[in-house]
């Protein structure tokens, strides 16, 4: 998305194809391998994109640039080589990230490939309430940016901002954490809607 006038271009860019973790013990079969290529291809191309995005902000080709993607917040914790005899020390780890969603519900929708568009109402929900409280808040945090000094949020009450509450909970509910983390499997989640209609 982008807002451009005659003097200037501001764009925000939402990042959310669920980028790529670190597996232990990754698939070796015919289907887990193609994929885990397509995501290792996908991770490469993001961070060329951003690359020269950044190269034309700092040119000053782009007067703001406002990115968004779903793990902001979410804390990467050190990773300790096997045998290693001075483990890492614990953090403390975050309830909340600072646009009020939990770390856990978080964690799970970051993991989400949005594009396979295949999303039971919780999970769809799930993602329009963190982007949205996401959005809300750079947008507090960074009026600094050119065509965006003057702007003010108005809050709409769009039905999916009743998972507001849930998410933005510090404690966690079982159930939605199962669910958001079925979703966050991959090609599993859109298989599984495709069944359900079957399963009545």
């Amino acid at each position: 998305m982008c807002y451009a006038s005659k003097y200037d271009i501001v764009k925000l860019i939402s990042d959310a194809s669920g980028q790529i973790n670190t597996q232990d013990m990754p698939g070796r079969n015919t289907l887990t391998v193609p994929l885990r290529s397509s995501t290792i291809l996908k991770a490469r191309l993001r961070i060329s994109q951003f690359r020269e995005i950044d190269a034309r902000l700092r040119s000053s080709l782009l007067k703001g640039l406002m990115f968004l993607h779903l793990k902001k917040d979410l804390e990467a914790h050190p990773l300790d080589w096997i045998g290693c005899e001075l483990p890492s020390e614990k953090t403390t780890k975050k309830n909340l990230t600072s646009y009020n969603i939990n770390t856990e519900y978080q964690e799970c929708l970051s993991n989400i490939r949005t594009d396979f568009d295949a999303f039971s109402e919780v999970e769809a929900h799930a993602l329009m309430t963190s982007g949205y409280l996401m959005t809300e808040t750079m947008l507090e945090q960074d009026r600094h940016i050119r065509g965006f000094a003057d702007c003010i949020c108005h809050c709409i009450n769009w039905g999916f901002l009743r998972m507001q509450q849930r998410l933005g909970s510090k404690v966690v509910d079982p159930a939605l954490l199962e669910e958001l983390g079925r979703a966050s499997k991959n090609i599993s989640g859109y298989v599984r809607l495709c069944l359900m209609p079957l399963r009545d």
